[in-house]
């Protein structure tokens, strides 16, 4: 795979940046194990020059009308407001290990049981609140128990998880940590949402996309591994300046 198609995991990639521009091309020999089971359905392999990453930003997303009511139970969050943010929403950004993640209590998470966070609203800001989460909850070592919940159970889940598992556990120094900066939506749709998390590790920005989809009989968002890999870093956007800025400063 060309350099400009490259996929790799954020939590190794950050391990190495610190050291140097040396040690960020030695990263990318280490990212290169977690390539997306879904690269050929994603066309990874022919993804734009850095230079030209602009060209691959997504013009407005498409947005259906209001979905149908929610299963229930507790993950029956407000499901009104279905704009697709153009604003950074409102957040709580919480410790995950050694990251941030974002919460609400109308957007969600509204169950967290260890690793695994659920219960994201039938909205925009709720499956952008899922993106986030599984970007990171799936990148971080708690994967198995995070896609066993989360995860749609199809080939492009185990396909997923032997690559993870291939990779094994991942460590971050303290201060180290890559970052959510910002966000962009591809399409909106009700049922089915992709959207772009931009991460920054130091100076440097890349995105990652997630596929997601509704799950009407849990009452949540899940992603779909099959359409591409939820924590693959690529060279495809080298800069997030378009997209609507969103995250925390670490201290």
């Amino acid at each position: 795979m060309s350099d400009t198609s490259e996929s790799k995991n954020p939590f190794n990639k950050w391990w190495f940046i610190s050291g140097g521009l040396v040690l960020v091309i030695a990263a990318a020999l280490v990212w290169i194990l977690v390539i997306g089971p879904g690269a050929a359905n994603n066309n990874n392999d022919a993804l734009p020059e850095p230079g030209n990453s602009s060209s691959a930003l997504p013009e407005e997303p498409s947005s259906s009308t209001k979905p149908t009511e929610l299963a229930g139970g507790e993950c029956d969050l407000d499901d009104s407001d279905q704009q697709i943010p153009t604003a950074a929403p409102d957040a709580e950004w919480v410790d995950y290990g050694p990251l941030k993640l974002p919460t609400s209590t109308t957007i969600g998470p509204n169950s967290q049981d260890g690793a695994v966070w659920s219960c994201f609203a039938h909205t925009p800001a709720g499956a952008l609140f899922a993106a986030s989460y599984f970007t990171i909850g799936l990148g971080w070592n708690d994967y198995e128990a995070v896609a066993a919940a989360g995860v749609v159970a199809n080939s492009g889940r185990e396909q997923w998880i032997g690559k993870r598992t291939e990779q094994g556990d991942v460590t971050i120094a303290p201060g180290e940590a890559p970052a959510i900066a910002g966000f962009r939506f591809e399409a909106y749709g009700g049922t089915e949402a992709t959207v772009q998390i931009g991460m920054r590790y130091g100076e440097l920005e890349r995105m990652v996309r997630v596929f997601l989809v509704w799950d009407a009989a849990a009452g949540d968002w899940k992603v779909d591994a099959s359409k591409g890999d939820p924590t693959s870093v690529t060279n495809e956007v080298t800069s997030i300046a378009n997209f609507t800025p969103w995250g925390v400063t670490y201290g």
